[in-house]
């Protein structure tokens, strides 16, 4: 096989690796995180809740670092009471989310987590949602 044939092969190879990697990393694996056919998920930024043991009531603010959104990421944040959604907003990341609202019974704990994402635009109109990072579950006290 000539030098030229063995470029070719490797190209060939690369190009179907990139094929068929890209997709299997966009969908997460099924975890949840996708939002639609377009939803991919980015890199190197971390979310954290900024408060130490929250509770039902509470303002909390959450830290986005390295937030790759030209015009700002905004956070989705939902808490469960025995396995059901009992509570959901989205704001900006600089925003206060109060802790209560929804179906959610204040005499109970609560599990949450909180999203980061952003939406990539072609003129008006949403194209993709890129979920930014996670906070993972953090419990609520009642």
């Amino acid at each position: 096989m000539g030098p030229m044939r063995k470029r070719w092969s490797l190209l060939a190879a690369l190009l179907v690796i990139g094929i068929v990697a890209v997709p299997a990393l966009a969908g997460n694996n099924g975890k949840g995180l996708g939002k639609g056919r377009n939803a991919t998920v980015a890199a190197a930024s971390t979310l954290t809740l900024d408060q130490a043991n929250p509770r039902y009531g509470d303002a909390e603010t959450f830290t986005l670092t390295n937030d790759p959104a030209p015009d700002g990421s905004s956070i989705w944040l939902a808490c469960y009471q025995n396995g059901q959604m009992v509570f959901q907003v989205s704001s900006g990341k600089d925003s206060y989310f109060l802790l209560k609202g929804g179906n959610w019974n204040g005499d109970i704990a609560a599990q949450c987590n909180a999203k980061a994402y952003y939406y990539v635009y072609q003129g008006q109109t949403a194209v993709d949602m890129v979920w930014v990072a996670e906070t993972g579950t953090f419990d609520v006290g009642a």
